[in-house]
């Protein structure tokens, strides 16, 4: 808040998401759909069951959905990069907002590199100084960035890895780097008889729940130690041109184009509703990516891909119940 003017912000990644519902007498805001149960009557809208029980869904853990859409009635959502203002009720991007250059010097691409890794490195300082701090290690870029950058302090940190089996790179490859580095680590293996213990519940209190995220969140349970601050790596496909890794970036992003896309096959899929509420937010990002210089898909892959925004966003939110 400041002064008058109030609004509704996440992070930058929109892991934090903002859920509200605005009747104009009222504004409700939440990052968990499930709480506006206690002031409305919540209804899912008949897209929900579709989408939970199409392939896509089955099939990704890594599920997304369509950005600003939700499957509940009367209830809005905040896309990634976006703030709500609530005095005004509208919704405004944050980012860019000049006509972006891209680096072509090595030089420059050292300074940014290295103002990055100064700015992980504080961040990372302050949090320890502060709290407990744990950090679920795995085999993404992301996550050994953080590893890089958090070295000064990682004796203070709780190493922990969750797997199903010793052969998914998600276990061994952290599992020995820490090793090299001699810091121990506290592997957590699936546990079916808790998931079987926790799911019901779990369900009841997890939006958009899925049922991978379930066996992970409830094999935690008893096992993740009280009062620590988790630290997760994510979203480092923002930076790595993600969807167009050949360099070669197409002139036009549309929803026949977008819908071809890893994470984005829920489109093949989808109603006549969340194609054209898809194809609404692919014109004005387009817009505003042929204004700024900003590729198109990497402000796509930002605000609604698979990382940032959407199946991570739901993914934080289940853990709510543990961290």
């Amino acid at each position: 808040k400041f002064g008058d003017k109030a609004y509704g912000v996440s992070d930058a990644g929109g892991f934090r998401p903002i859920y509200y519902t605005d009747n104009r007498e009222e504004l409700n805001i939440t990052s968990n759909i499930f709480l506006l149960r206690y002031v409305m009557n919540l209804k899912e809208k008949e897209e929900k069951y579709l989408f939970e029980h199409s392939n896509f869904y089955k099939w990704s853990s890594t599920f997304g959905w369509c950005p600003g859409y939700t499957f509940y009635q009367n209830v809005e959502s905040v896309i990634a990069n976006h703030y709500l203002d609530i005095n005004e009720r509208k919704i405004y991007r944050f980012y860019p907002k000049t006509i972006l250059s891209e680096i072509d010097s090595e030089v420059e691409v050292d300074k940014s590199a290295s103002r990055i890794a100064e700015l992980l490195r504080n961040s990372i300082a302050g949090i320890v100084k502060r709290v407990p701090v744990s950090f679920s290690l795995t085999s993404g870029y992301d996550s050994r960035m953080i590893l890089s950058t958090a070295k000064e302090y990682a004796d203070k940190l709780y190493f922990w890895i969750f797997y199903y089996s010793e052969k998914q790179s998600d276990y061994f490859l952290p599992n020995q780097i820490l090793s090299d580095i001699g810091y121990k680590r506290f592997p957590i293996k699936y546990n079916r008889k808790k998931y079987k213990k926790y799911r019901d519940f779990y369900f009841q209190n997890t939006p958009m729940a899925h049922d991978m995220w379930t066996k992970l969140n409830c094999s935690l349970a008893d096992e993740y130690p009280s009062n620590f601050v988790n630290i997760r790596g994510a979203a480092s496909e923002v930076l790595k041109c993600e969807q167009f890794q050949d360099g070669n970036h197409p002139k036009n992003v549309d929803v026949e184009y977008v819908r071809n896309l890893p994470n984005f096959y829920y489109l093949k899929e989808s109603v006549e509703e969340i194609v054209a509420f898809m194809d609404a937010y692919l014109e004005e990002l387009q817009n505003v990516c042929n204004k700024s210089g900003y590729k198109t898909l990497d402000l796509l892959e930002w605000e609604a891909g698979n990382s940032c925004g959407q199946w991570q966003a739901a993914s934080q939110l289940e853990s709510d119940f543990l961290f």
